[in-house]
């Protein structure tokens, strides 16, 4: 099923929906460089990101959790969120950002650092979903995996689990993997080449291509 039909579906399903993108890490594996604004063919990488979520966010306007450089960020989207938890706890505080930022039933989630991504991710997951909802609109975390490689960024998250992010912060138990293991998270195999691959450091950069660009 294509993506528009998808969004259809879940429309008549009754299940709202939106996007965001995760890019209010610190950038330490890249000498402290905000990633989602490094230029990746021209273009800040977090833009492509924006591309592919922007069909299924809300008015398509994707949601930013960013922690800097917000108004660079704003001019890519102009929904922004910053970590209510201070001192950079990771992206399950990203994820407490945009669940408290959004109104909808689930949030599509994908990280600011994977330029090779594209609409066969939003579409593994809008399937799950549908599928759910055939039987029970309880709904639980989903996240990709390819191969015994788990990618926990590349999720959706029902709002419904906001208070138990809220509780794991505030616990001390920042870790993402953590949280989606203790909340029974569906692990989707998703097996598309280079499509889940991110850039963590310069040398990664500098190596990259778009699949177009090699020869």
């Amino acid at each position: 099923m294509s993506l528009d039909k998808q969004i259809k579906t879940l429309r008549k399903q009754n299940i709202s929906f939106d996007a965001a993108v995760l890019a209010g890490g610190q950038g330490s594996r890249m000498s402290g460089r905000d990633k989602g604004l490094i230029l990746f063919d021209g273009e800040p990488m977090a833009r492509h990101t924006i591309r592919i979520l922007a069909p299924i966010a809300s008015s398509h306007q994707v949601l930013i959790n960013c922690n800097r450089n917000v108004e660079a960020y704003r001019n890519l989207s102009p929904r922004i969120c910053q970590d209510i938890s201070i001192g950079y706890q990771g992206p399950l505080a990203g994820i407490e950002a945009v669940l408290s930022s959004s109104e909808a039933d689930v949030v599509f989630i994908m990280p600011c650092d994977t330029p090779f991504a594209d609409k066969s991710i939003i579409e593994l997951i809008a399937g799950k979903l549908i599928e759910i909802a055939t039987r029970s609109k309880h709904f639980r975390p989903i996240a990709l995996q390819s191969g015994e490689q788990k990618h926990p960024l590349h999720c959706c998250i029902p709002r419904s689990y906001l208070p138990s992010v809220q509780s794991s912060l505030q616990t001390g138990r920042h870790k993402l993997m953590q949280w989606l293991d203790e909340n029974d998270a569906i692990w989707l195999d998703f097996d598309h080449g280079q499509t889940l691959n991110n850039i963590n450091t310069p040398e990664q950069l500098s190596s990259a291509a778009l699949p177009s660009q090699r020869t």
